[in-house]
């Protein structure tokens, strides 16, 4: 029996561990919607039954949020308990959660184990729990309805509002209560709008509640007599596109007329989504229109669409041949740079470099700077002898007096290498300056690339 015994005790001691509180809960939301930057936490009232023995129990989340009561709390066996719970969710999780939020809770007994489930709370801003919205304006309204209800299970109370359009002005405080509505009635300017054309017009809502001010933009639309709605998107930039919209909004039959002005360049780069009904020249515009008979509800749409692609091209090589020629013409000394291979007996990695000057209008004092790669040593047996040989800089300088319009001169040197070069030798590009009208001018030559593959070959 006493070998049994350790057993015995392992396996109680195990089963106990692994217990789960036999428990009930049914939840019952008094207020689960969190407003960003309002110290008003979610509530909630748990009715927790007790299925097991009589113990002690508290509530807590490890996740997200911190719940209230914190302190042990009893239930006696086969018996209920309402608890009102309190959610307060972290700072870190109102900055981040938008919308619904589902986080796991747990309710501990100190004899009988844990129960775990789930609980969701809502997380909105100021500006997204209320909505605002404008209905039609007809020619010769003289008021303007203005819906405005509470989206959200969140008893505000008093909220102050400051909206403002082309149409009307509103400036007031009202009470909104959970989930509710109110309509405002608010008088046109009709001074205001006299100059208008049909179309979507847009307001700016401020709303403030306790310290919190968020403002919120709204549309309102402008009906044309017998109630047909205009709207004209356009998006894109080298493919703009733009969608015309008339829409009957009223209730008989109506006659419709979109028109689309286009000038003789980009009408060849246009195309619409239905054949226009005429097409008339106007001097340098041409003006499409379509027409049609609209029932209620019903909407004429034209879709056009210009791609700008091909003039966008042509404009950008236009504008980069224009500033070659122009750094052409304006640049009184050119330089090219060529290198090419060099064959020599002991095997030594050797390259011919040329340097040739042109002169387009008379220079003075010209000076022309190469400098030799790393590695490399200046074969001075061959080419124009520098005028000045720089060790430390490595740099080699000739020097002109002068050069006539339309002269050329030609500097060439060797240099070599005891070492083989494989793949792509980088030569620097030369410099040269001069003096004109008494300033001091400086122009550089191409790079100049050497590639050793199977074949030496040289590349500007």
């Amino acid at each position: 029996m006493k070998k049994f015994l350790p057993l015995v005790i392992l396996v109680l001691f195990a089963s106990s561990f692994g217990l789960a509180a036999d428990l009930e809960v049914e939840k019952i939301e008094k207020g689960s919607v969190i407003i960003v930057g309002i110290d008003k936490p979610a509530e909630f009232s748990f009715i927790i039954r007790n299925n097991g023995i009589t113990d002690d129990f508290e509530i807590y989340s490890l996740v997200g949020v911190s719940l209230e009561p914190k302190s042990l709390f009893t239930i006696a066996a086969n018996s209920s308990k309402e608890l009102e719970v309190i959610v307060t969710p972290h700072e870190e999780t109102k900055q981040n959660i938008r919308g619904f939020y589902t986080f796991d809770y747990e309710i501990k007994g100190q004899k009988t184990g844990f129960f775990r489930d789930r609980l969701t709370i809502k997380i909105v801003e100021l500006k997204d729990a209320i909505e605002i919205v404008a209905e039609n304006i007809k020619p010769g309204d003289e008021n303007v309805v203005l819906n405005i209800k509470n989206l959200e299970k969140f008893d505000f109370g008093e909220v102050k509002l400051d909206i403002k359009s082309p149409f009307f002005e509103f400036s007031d405080s009202i009470s909104l209560k959970s989930l509710e509505q109110v309509n405002v009635s608010v008088a046109i300017k009709e001074e205001g709008i006299r100059s208008l054309t049909a179309g979507i017009y847009s307001f700016e809502s401020m709303i403030e509640f306790q310290d919190i001010k968020e403002k919120k933009k709204g549309e309102v639309n402008y009906l044309e007599k017998g109630g047909l709605s205009v709207s004209k998107e356009t998006s894109g930039l080298i493919i703009r596109k733009t969608i015309s919209r008339k829409t009957n909004e009223g209730n008989v039959l109506i006659k419709a007329e979109i028109t689309e002005r286009k000038d003789m360049l980009t009408r060849l780069f246009t195309v619409f989504s239905e054949k226009p009904l005429r097409s008339e020249r106007k001097g340098f515009f041409v003006e499409y229109s379509w027409e049609k008979e609209l029932n209620p509800q019903e909407s004429l749409i034209i879709t056009s669409t210009t791609n700008y692609t091909f003039p966008f091209i042509l404009l950008i090589i236009v504008i980069l041949i224009t500033v070659v020629v122009k750094i052409y013409l304006y640049t009184n000394l050119v330089l090219n740079k060529r290198v090419s291979f060099v064959k020599t007996k002991g095997g030594e990695f050797a390259l011919k470099v040329i340097i040739q000057a042109k002169v387009r209008k008379p220079v003075e004092n010209v000076k022309i700077i190469d400098r030799l790669p790393r590695m490399t040593k200046l074969y001075e047996k061959f080419g124009t002898k520098p005028d000045k040989i720089d060790e430390k800089t490595r740099r080699i300088f000739w020097h002109v007096k002068k050069l006539n319009a339309g002269e050329q001169r030609i500097f060439s040197y060797i240099i070599y290498s005891k070492i083989k070069v494989l793949g792509k030798f980088e030569l620097p590009a030369a410099m040269g300056t001069y003096e004109k009208d008494g300033k001091i001018h400086r122009v550089f030559s191409n790079k100049t690339y050497f590639v050793a593959e199977t074949s030496d070959k040289a590349e500007d």
